[in-house]
C-alpha cells in the first residue's frame, strides 16, 4: 500500500498514480490528504486509487482502511463516501419537478386531484390530445411509467418540500 497525497512538490500525486501502477501493478494506492472537493477525489479514483481518506481522519479508522485493502477492498472516509454516493444520484427528486413547465405542474396537480384526462383538458381549454401529450411529457421528465407513480412522486415531492 502507498499513501499518497496530492500536493508534492512539483507535481500532484494524482498525477503520479499511473506511473506508480504501471511500475508496480500490484500495488495499491491510497489518497491520504486534505483535500476533499469532488474533483480531487474523481480524478484520484480515475487514475487508479484504491481508497481516498481525508488526514483528520481518526487512526482507528485509517488502521481499519488499511486492513480494508489489504484484504482486497476499497476504503474512503465517510465524508468522502458521501460525496461519491451523491454524485451517482443522477437526478434529484427536486430537480425533476424543476424540469417541468407551469402548465406540467399544473396538469400534474389535476391528476394529483383526481381528475381524469378529459375533466383536465375541459379545466384547461386544451384537446385531450394535448392533454396527453403533457402527460407523457411529465412521465419522461419525473422517470415514471403510470399515472399512480407520477401521482406517488408528487404527493412524496410535496410532503418532503414543507418540511
Amino acid at each position: 500500500i502507498i499513501l499518497l497525497d496530492i500536493n508534492l512538490l512539483g507535481m500532484s500525486g494524482i498525477q503520479g498514480i499511473p506511473g506508480i501502477l504501471e511500475k508496480y501493478p500490484d500495488v495499491n494506492i491510497v489518497m491520504l490528504t486534505t483535500f476533499d472537493q469532488n474533483e480531487f477525489i474523481f480524478e484520484a479514483l480515475k487514475a487508479g486509487a484504491t481508497g481516498y481518506i481525508v488526514k483528520d481522519t481518526p487512526i482507528w479508522d485509517i488502521k481499519r482502511a488499511m486492513e480494508t485493502i489489504m484484504s482486497g477492498g476499497s476504503f474512503m472516509s465517510p465524508g468522502i463516501a458521501r460525496k461519491v454516493m451523491e454524485s451517482f444520484q443522477t437526478v434529484k427528486q427536486e430537480s425533476k419537478f424543476e424540469e417541468l413547465t407551469p402548465r406540467q405542474n399544473e396538469i400534474l396537480n389535476a391528476l394529483v386531484d383526481g381528475l381524469s384526462y378529459k375533466m383536465i383538458a375541459n379545466k384547461f381549454s386544451i384537446s385531450t390530445h394535448t392533454t396527453c401529450d403533457h402527460i407523457k411529457a411529465i412521465y419522461r421528465k419525473l422517470q415514471v411509467n403510470s399515472k399512480g407513480e407520477a401521482i406517488s412522486l408528487a404527493l412524496r415531492n410535496k410532503n418532503s418540500s414543507s418540511t
